[in-house]
């Protein structure tokens, strides 16, 4: 996991760990220290290959803070975390290049024009 991310409000944030060890470890997650692996607020997906999935839907900014992977076994345990910064929706027009051409365009044939 990246030490920090960035997460919009009303997206879909992942965090994804490889886990792999023998005996297969049991994995729990942490939100700001507190154990969220059983809360219905997140989503969890576990892959035979040993990646373990944690999914933030319609992100707000509640969801911010510190997030971590534990795995455990009798041979011990191992863990990684990040930060996950939340910001808001972008407002405004977005970016269109078709858009940014005509206006270019346009402010050409005003500029030829007022020189002629």
């Amino acid at each position: 996991m990246p030490e920090q991310t960035k997460g919009v409000v009303g997206g879909c944030k992942q965090f994804e760990c490889k886990v792999i060890g023998f005996p297969r470890p049991s994995v729990r997650w942490y939100k700001d220290g507190v154990n969220i692996t059983t809360d219905k607020r997140y989503k969890f997906d576990y892959t035979r290959e040993g990646y373990v999935t944690l999914i933030i839907d319609n992100v707000t900014y509640k969801d911010q803070g510190a997030y971590q992977c534990q795995a455990d076994n009798s041979e011990g345990r191992a863990y990684t975390s990040a930060y996950l910064l939340v910001r808001g929706k972008r407002q405004g027009a977005s970016f269109s290049p078709r858009l940014f051409f005509n206006i270019l365009i346009e402010l050409y044939r005003l500029y030829t024009a007022a020189t002629l």
